[in-house]
């Protein structure tokens, strides 16, 4: 076997243990989250963890309020309808209007964890469940509402909440006020201590049960930089908590909690501008004011508890919330500021905040992530053109993965009359190799003499496909994530191209495991992807086979592995199986035209018009 030959088998081996490791990344399968672990009962209690996290029930004593409950109060915005309520004094639901257009509504935020509402506050160590308990109901206009509530120390919280009328955001303000009489010989009262739990976002509306746990994150901007922990990640954490928690009461364990919930929950350190969670096509966040992000001491991320996932079908989802630093309030009045952004995953709504328009686009790991996420830029702008002007996102999938291509045609060009030269020069590559056998050395400089020789460059014809595979990551990024192509048709039983297309069934729920590729699951039966599959197997069949034995049978070898890819991209959404699809036959009939009328190759295989070493034709 020659070195090319060596060479070509081992890049095609890594390329496939990177897919197959890039696709457990991409559609890792569900890690169901351990049940966590009951403690025995001692005589001792548990001492406290130092920070309560916002998931755990509530350990104060009281929960009696000194307020009425009352009704819940909506407020609607151009492109909010946010329904508050004074237990807890926070955000029961919030709806995106009018998206994409007319009168379709989203859920952004919904009651999830029933125990208290999005926007909640929680007195740290206080003896009041303010998060849960009512709160007095203040002023009330059409765009504002204001709740107030005196804790047992003196200091009044009021929190206001102003909906901003042309935007997707919501402005929470807290007051607190030491309503305590001047201390005695002062002009103010004694300073009281304050440390609030803000509990954001009591997860978010997973919109599709499509991959959500893929897509499922908390996001934060982290010293001018997004930052993203992936809903497995956080299941990991609580498995590791759940296991410290094993430990007896003690130093031990409050080490071993701290540890786990340092390293896997929370945010501390560096400027923390803003904070959420999203899923795959819209987002929740919260941004603190230039002066109110100084008493941020960190961000969590936790998931639901297991009583209250098992009440939504067992589904995870991400709990947001930050930490105050504690703030001792005196006679002057201390204000927070934060403004809730609740919309899309798209641009231009996301420059509401600072940084936030970071989220617009591909946030993936890719190695080529700095030249992806341009592209991936440019990729949605053409989608969105040709969108608006066919009014069909199926057949705009279909243009602008042509309109592509034709940008790429000449890499495309290259790469084909790269190989054929590699082609032509075949036989004479094959005798150096008989005649020095048993003189690699010799064999290799006689070899690159020939190449250099008749003007080929032996690795030119996989340049081009380095160059192009940042665009593809960035087109099925695209294809995969535009809130574009939520709900949107395409033809016949194609009625929503963020969705499998399946033709038949929907719940049959078969299970295929294997040992290499992700399990598959089978709900449905998918044609594009079955399509697609066979339009790969048929591309790889009809490819020209190499004059040397070996690479003919390592292409046969090879002739297979659409099916091993078909089975791993089953579960697509139709668009993205639908761009695979055009993308696959554009560029067989692109590979039609560059062999039949610029390089002009017969049905032997060998050029029509003689060529120059340099790949020109000669007249």
């Amino acid at each position: 076997m020659d070195k090319r030959t060596t060479i070509a088998i081992v890049l095609c081996f890594f390329i496939f243990v990177g897919w197959m490791a890039l696709s457990r990344i991409i559609w890792p399968p569900p890690k169901p989250l351990p049940v966590p672990p009951k403690v025995t009962q001692t005589t001792e209690p548990p001492k406290p963890a130092p920070e309560k996290a916002p998931t755990e029930p509530s350990t104060v004593p009281s929960t009696v309020s000194q307020y009425p409950v009352k009704p819940s109060i909506t407020l609607t915005s151009q492109n909010l309808e946010v329904v508050f309520t004074n237990k807890g004094a926070g955000v029961e639901r919030m709806t995106l209007l009018h998206y994409p257009k007319g009168d379709a509504t989203v859920p952004i935020l919904q009651p999830i964890d029933t125990r208290w509402p999005h926007l909640a506050v929680r007195d740290v160590g206080g003896p009041d469940a303010i998060e849960s308990l009512p709160w007095e109901v203040g002023e009330q206009t059409s765009e504002k509402i204001e709740f107030r509530y005196r804790l047992r120390n003196g200091v009044q919280i009021t929190k206001i909440f102003t909906l901003e009328p042309n935007r997707h955001t919501v402005q929470m303000t807290l007051l607190l006020d030491n309503k305590n009489p001047k201390a005695e010989g002062k002009d103010e009262p004694a300073p009281q201590k304050v440390q609030l739990n803000l509990l954001a976002f009591n997860g978010i509306d997973l919109d599709s049960p499509y991959r959500y746990e893929q897509y499922l994150m908390g996001v934060w901007r982290y010293d001018k930089d997004l930052k993203l922990k992936s809903a497995s990640e956080i299941e990991k954490g609580e498995q590791k908590l759940a296991e410290a928690l094993l430990n007896p009461p003690g130093a031990v364990r409050d080490a071993a909690v701290k540890e786990v919930e340092d390293k896997y929950f929370k945010v501390t350190g560096g400027l923390k501008e803003w904070f959420g969670v999203k899923n795959r096509f819209f987002t929740a966040l919260l941004l603190p004011d230039n002066d109110t992000y100084l008493n941020m001491e960190s961000y969590s991320f936790r998931d639901l508890p297991p009583d209250i996932r098992e009440a939504h079908e067992k589904h995870h989802n991400v709990v947001a919330s930050a930490m105050t630093t504690p703030m001792s309030i005196t006679g002057g009045r201390k204000i927070l500021q934060f403004v809730a952004y609740a919309g899309p995953l798209e641009k231009e709504p996301l420059r509401e905040l600072a940084g936030a328009d970071d989220l617009g686009g591909y946030t993936g790991g890719c190695i080529f992530g700095f030249v992806v996420k341009p592209a991936a830029g440019v990729i949605q702008e053409l989608l969105h053109f040709t969108g608006k002007i066919l009014h069909n996102m199926g057949i705009a999938i279909i243009l602008t993965t042509l309109l592509i291509r034709l940008c790429l045609f000449p890499l495309s060009l290259k790469s084909q009359r790269n190989a054929m030269q590699m082609q032509a020069l075949a036989p004479k590559i094959q005798a150096l190799k008989e005649r020095y056998k048993d003189d690699q050395q010799k064999y290799g400089v006689e070899q690159m003499r020939l190449f250099k020789e008749n003007g080929v460059n032996p690795v030119a014809g996989c340049l081009p496909l380095f160059i192009q595979m940042p665009i593809f990551v960035g087109m099925y990024s695209v294809f995969e994530m535009s809130p574009t192509l939520r709900k949107a048709p395409f033809m016949l039983w194609m009625k929503d191209l963020s969705e499998p297309d399946r033709l038949l069934g929907g719940n049959w729920g078969f299970h295929v495991p294997l040992p290499i590729l992700p399990d598959i699951h089978i709900d449905a039966l998918n044609l594009l992807p079955i399509v697609m599959t066979i339009t790969w197997f048929l591309q790889a069949y009809w490819t020209p086979r190499s004059p040397d034995p070996q690479m003919a049978q390592q292409q046969k070898m090879m002739m297979w592995m659409p099916i091993v890819f078909g089975f791993s991209c089953y579960g697509l959404a139709s668009g993205l199986s639908l761009y695979f699809l055009s993308n696959s036959l554009l560029s067989m009939a692109e590979q039609k035209i560059i062999k039949k009328y610029i390089l002009k190759i017969g049905p032997d295989g060998k050029p029509l018009v003689p060529v120059t070493p340099h790949g020109e034709e000669r007249k």
